[in-house]
């Protein structure tokens, strides 16, 4: 006898699949297009291509490099904010914010370890400087880890304090939203950017191991009452999610052009 996936008290697939693809879409752009793009805008630059996952402006300065990152940490403690004031809003505009602080959070401090370990990314381009290397490539990959086991820590906490439900619940809702996310971020990358394997890395690494990340802490949800607090069906969110998939694919996955000449 097999296990049923789903009842008549899980969660709308197709709506978690959709906020999944809107909050890793939005976080995407919150780091490139918010956080880099708009310092090289404010300071008179401008984008020579924006693509899901790097930019590049006719000026690489240090601030605009800063300010990807942070973008992504301020978005975190927002949605964290958010979440904690309780304030009376609906179940999907609930989940979408704890899937903004799961997703800004883990990647915030999961780029440090990346970029200590491989010399890839914002912060080695901050420190090349900084002679001997593994000074701070070491530096950077354990802050990376202790923050992001603290990212990991209160996003749980978040969930049971803000959401709530079964464990089995929880793993249903992340598997379906980091899937969403990953199936968008690889084919953005595929093709716009190509199907090489190391372009493919990094979009599956921040949207399915994000996924998996979160669910190391499975065990520390241990609500009742599956069936509360469902996800229902919203055509409108879905055809949200559609239409930011298809941009996010066919429009900023080859990469556009924002400001100066055309």
């Amino acid at each position: 006898m097999t296990a049923k996936f789903s009842t008549a008290a899980d969660d709308d697939a197709a709506t978690m699949l959709s906020l999944g693809v809107l909050a890793y879409t939005l976080e995407t752009m919150i780091h490139e297009g918010l956080g880099h793009g708009g310092l090289c805008l404010a300071q008179g630059h401008h984008i020579t291509l924006l693509t899901p996952l790097w930019m590049r402006c006719d000026m690489v300065m240090p601030l605009m490099v800063f300010a990807g990152p942070m973008a992504n940490l301020v978005a975190a403690i927002l949605s964290f904010a958010f979440l904690r004031a309780n304030w009376a809003i609906g179940d999907r505009l609930r989940m979408f914010v704890w899937l903004s602080l799961i997703f800004n959070g883990l990647v915030v401090t999961g780029y440090p370890i990346v970029g200590g370990m491989t010399g890839f990314g914002d912060w080695p381009y901050l420190f090349l400087s900084i002679q001997p290397a593994w000074v701070w490539r070491a530096g950077l990959v354990v802050a990376g880890l202790c923050g992001y086991l603290l990212a990991l820590k209160v996003g749980t906490n978040s969930y049971v304090a803000s959401i709530g439900g079964t464990r089995r619940t929880f793993v249903r809702r992340v598997v379906l939203s980091a899937t969403g996310a990953g199936i968008v971020a690889l084919a953005a990358q595929a093709y716009g950017q190509g199907t090489a394997l190391i372009g493919l890395v990094l979009p599956a690494a921040c949207t399915f191991g994000t996924g998996a990340s979160i669910l190391l802490l499975r065990d520390r949800i241990s609500g009742s009452g599956d069936g509360k607090n469902v996800i229902a069906r919203s055509w409108v969110t879905i055809a949200l999610g559609v239409f930011v998939a298809a941009i996010s694919i066919m429009l900023i996955g080859p990469g556009i052009r924002i400001g100066g000449a055309v």
